[in-house]
């Protein structure tokens, strides 16, 4: 490491810097290389570039390092205890409630306890005696502090300012609120020109615009956010490799999901690159890498797309609506917050479909499952007065309301949606924004898409609202395997064939159609069973479509 370093003098510089100013601030300590201890443990580390105003590089001591595959770390011989750190997208979607919002660093937030000297000497690491020279005799240090549980001394200082903080704090990033436990706030940044101004006047305001929060970026001037203004464009001239798509697709940090249309479609094709059962170093094809191209070019566009920071003005007065849909490539469901006749996008979840095959309702039951967890994650961050769920599966809204007993698969989902809501509604296909994330769109499609960004245009009237027509709902098997008979079984005879096998339901895009169809299925299954006399003729009844 301190010949990588030697390498760039400056970089050398900045890293001795760091260490120096640890140790005049009292963080570390330089100890007497023959003090003798019965147990030491020496820390590996190393240097790590960020993109930050005032720490460009930071210094990464290596606690989970092990001297062998065999041999513990020092974190493995420590007790973690529970986790106190919060959920990072809850932060978010509280961040984006406020009308004025704000994020600063706390500075130095993990080097304010002191550590037990007793302890002291398994915090050891080793430096140069004289930084200007690489190949000077290197010294000991051991850490005096130790990294602090910032929750603990929040809850020591209890009051509206230090609660608001426990909610909005991540590692050493606060997107809300204030503090008042001797940590001290830098690189502040607001949409309010008046706090800019006051962190100004104190010198500790970030002059960078946009700034990043807890992995996105945020417009402080449009108060807008994105997933990245400058978005990587080295997927153009590496050489595509299995690797190095998924590479290249994890490093997308989109946590709300407001681009999930359209990077949904490269999670769609690393599955499609499994299913070829390809090597991991191995080259795609030419035309593979045309498709992947095109891909990451329309993703890379997606992610300079600019979303409002601001998703309602009175979350307490808003309503919140989720949508589900699914297809045989993907499933997911999207939510956005009402208010009026405004509306906003909240966030959103998606998944590829299974590589086993599931028919198209169970997809949008799986989808439905997906909002309904949504919903359970929104509730905890955001209040509000109402919540609607939406689907266009009509099959799906038939199980939710059937009181019949469903194979265990459907019941199972059926029992954790009804957990949280029993009110869902119909959806017309065409009207579903939650369509796009289950198909994927280009990037085209997608900017120009009011839908995704602001629900359908009827969400602000509910006299406007789509109805269910349950009196045409067949509520006879839509998927035969869904359903449990409740009479004995004889098992001594061949299993009866479900209405599945005759008709395939997925190449049905209306009731309206399928539902004729299935009625002369069952007029023909009756009539072999009857004589001639007593068959049944001529056009469908109305007893024989309900």
């Amino acid at each position: 490491m301190i010949y990588q370093l030697a390498k760039t003098p400056h970089l050398l510089r900045v890293y001795s810097n760091i260490i120096e100013e640890q140790e005049r601030k009292g963080f570390i300590e330089r100890i007497d290389d023959n003090a003798r201890s019965p147990s030491v443990h020496y820390i590996p580390h190393y240097p790590v570039k960020k993109e930050s105003s005032t720490t460009p590089i930071r210094i990464v001591y290596d606690c989970s390092c092990k001297q062998s595959p065999s041999s513990p770390s020092l974190n493995d011989c420590l007790n973690p205890g529970p986790p106190f750190l919060n959920d990072l997208c809850t932060i978010l979607l509280r961040f984006r409630q406020h009308n004025f919002a704000f994020s600063a660093d706390i500075e130095k937030a993990f080097l304010h306890v002191h550590l037990n000297e007793v302890d002291r000497d398994f915090t050891r690491f080793l430096w140069l005696s004289n930084p200007t020279d690489p190949t000077s005799p290197f010294v000991t240090f051991h850490f005096r502090v130790v990294n602090a549980v910032i929750s603990y001394h929040l809850h020591q200082n209890d009051s509206a300012t230090s609660r608001d903080l426990l909610r909005n704090i991540y590692v050493d990033n606060v997107v809300s609120g204030s503090c008042s436990a001797n940590f001290n706030l830098r690189s502040w940044a607001s949409n309010s020109k008046q706090l800019n101004s006051v962190a100004q006047s104190h010198s500790v305001v970030d002059t960078k615009n946009p700034v990043k929060v807890l992995g996105l970026w945020w417009d402080t001037h449009s108060d807008t956010i994105c997933a990245s203004p400058n978005p990587d464009v080295t997927v153009f001239t590496f050489t595509a490799t299995k690797r190095e798509v998924l590479k290249w697709i994890s490093s997308i940090f989109d946590p709300l999901g407001l681009i999930t249309p359209v990077t949904i479609t490269a999670k769609l094709f690393l599955q499609q690159l499994w299913q070829l059962e390809l090597k991991w170093d191995n080259q795609l094809t030419e035309e593979l890498c045309k498709t992947w191209y095109k891909i990451a070019t329309e993703i890379t566009q997606a992610t300079v797309m600019p979303f409002p920071r601001q998703c309602t003005v009175m979350p307490d007065t808003a309503t919140l609506h989720i949508f589900a849909d699914a297809s045989p490539q993907a499933y997911g469901a999207v939510a956005y917050l009402v208010q009026g006749t405004q509306s906003a996008i909240l966030m959103s979840k998606a998944r590829t479909a299974p590589l086993k095959q599931h028919t198209l309702p169970r997809l949008e039951l799986m989808a439905a499952v997906l909002g309904a967890r949504i919903y359970v994650f929104i509730s905890t961050s955001i209040c509000t007065t109402d919540i609607f769920f939406w689907s266009d599966s009509q099959i799906v809204l038939s199980w939710l309301t059937s009181k019949k007993t469903l194979k265990p698969f459907v019941s199972n989902h059926v029992s954790e949606i009804r957990l949280v809501s029993t009110e869902w509604r119909y959806c017309p296909s065409a009207d579903n924004p939650a369509d796009l994330l289950t198909r994927g769109v280009s990037f085209d499609q997608f900017n120009s898409s009011t839908k995704w960004r602001h629900s359908p245009t009827w969400l602000s009237s509910p006299s406007k609202w789509p109805t269910w027509p349950h009196a045409e709902i067949l509520l006879v098997q839509a998927d035969a395997d869904e359903e449990v008979d409740t009479p004995a079984v004889d098992t001594t005879k061949s299993p009866s064939i479900g209405l599945h096998y005759l008709i395939d339901l997925t190449t049905f895009s209306k009731l309206s159609k399928l539902l004729p169809v299935t009625a002369y299925v069952y007029r023909f299954i009756h009539n072999t069973r009857q004589p001639s006399s007593s068959q049944q003729t001529g056009p469908l009844t109305v007893s024989e479509l309900t």
